[in-house]
């Protein structure tokens, strides 16, 4: 063909934009319509098993209601995944174990040994399906909890949580959470007269708010925002935190997105059991995190 008879590449280049949102206009003509649609057509449309008897049949007998129209095999909804590393840093500001009964307040600084700050890494991942998140984390501290004096607190690592989104649009979540620390917590001491004790105080379990701005930034980086809070549920082991963190999201590609963030943090923590054993416990502190979005 002639040069006249074929396009140049700087032509194709030049339609492509055109053709691009022409193709966006009807992906969203068309699934609006299929959201709109979808009642009538339950009622309408006869369901698969009638198109295909032999499949449509073992599908059904199988797996009841599974190829109805409005199945969530059929209109899946929406999914999102998130993971996160952070790197934190935190200062001490109460740390203190009593056992009124024997007379005895200590402080976990001067009389056992416990470093006023603290290190910890904090790995989370998530799920989110429509708008509930499942959440998984875990924590490893690398200082503070340990001492040379006969003592060490064990903190339970692992924790669990679960996120329902009231309002999930436009790169906006806000919603109400709920957190169950997988564990017991644990200190165990050599106090005078009385020798060493071992003592487990109940698993922490708390309930909060969260929201989170993560607009895609499309052509360059764009703005990154998290904050969450959480307070105790069970009376005798009582967490409450709250942080917040802002940053920098790079655009969206088919593999997801990236955000880096610093955040500030600050935690209160009282613990009780009935014998009684009382600690405790606050810090503040900062960290960085790197978040992938998909």
């Amino acid at each position: 063909m002639s040069g006249s008879d074929s396009l140049g590449s700087g032509e194709v280049m030049a339609a492509l934009p055109n053709f691009r949102f022409l193709f966006k206009c009807v992906c969203v003509a068309v699934l609006s319509a299929a959201q709109g649609w979808a009642p009538c057509f339950s009622q309408t449309v006869p369901p698969p098993s009638s198109w295909f008897p032999p499949i449509g049949n073992i599908i059904e007998n199988n797996v009841p209601g599974l190829a109805n129209p409005l199945s969530p095999f059929v209109f899946p909804p929406y999914f999102q995944g998130e993971a996160k590393a952070r790197p934190a840093f935190s200062w001490v500001t109460e740390k203190t174990f009593r056992a009124p009964h024997l007379g005895i307040s200590l402080d976990l600084d001067k009389d056992l040994g416990y470093d006023n700050d603290f290190i910890v890494i904090e790995l989370m991942v998530r799920a989110q399906a429509a708008n509930l998140s499942l959440r998984a984390h875990y924590d490893a501290y690398a200082s503070f909890l340990s001492t040379d004096r006969n003592s060490h607190l064990d903190w339970p690592p692992f924790r669990v949580g679960a996120d329902w989104d009231f309002l999930n649009r436009n790169s906006l979540r806000f919603g109400a959470n709920v957190d169950v620390t997988w564990d017991q917590p644990k200190f165990g001491v050599q106090l005078p007269l009385v020798g060493t004790q071992y003592i487990k105080w109940n698993r922490p379990i708390t309930a909060g708010i969260h929201a989170a701005f993560n607009p895609p930034g499309r052509g360059g980086l764009s703005f990154s925002f998290d904050t969450r809070a959480r307070w105790p549920v069970i009376d005798k082991t009582r967490v409450t935190e709250f942080e917040i963190a802002g940053g920098v999201r790079t655009p969206e590609t088919v593999l997801g997105s990236t955000a880096v963030r610093a955040g500030w943090r600050y935690t209160i923590i009282d613990l009780r059991t009935n014998d009684p054993f009382e600690m405790d416990l606050t810090w503040s502190g900062v960290f960085g995190e790197l978040v992938y979005f998909y």
